[in-house]
């Protein structure tokens, strides 16, 4: 994990809070990753990284 991983994790839980979503820790690292690097998320939990501006990939449905 990098600073800049750290920094956009706590930007994104932040903005995500004011309009009433928690989310994880651990879900905002792995979103901010996923965002830092130009990555296509791969879960079956799409729900709880909605909103992180990344792009999602549910194999499952």
């Amino acid at each position: 994990m990098s600073f800049e991983i750290a920094l956009y994790a706590g930007e994104i839980r932040v903005k995500l809070r004011t309009q009433g979503k928690t989310r994880s820790e651990a879900d905002m690292l792995i979103s901010a990753t996923a965002k830092i690097h130009k990555l296509t998320l791969v879960t079956h939990n799409i729900r709880d990284f909605e909103g992180c501006e990344i792009l999602l990939f549910n194999p499952f449905s």
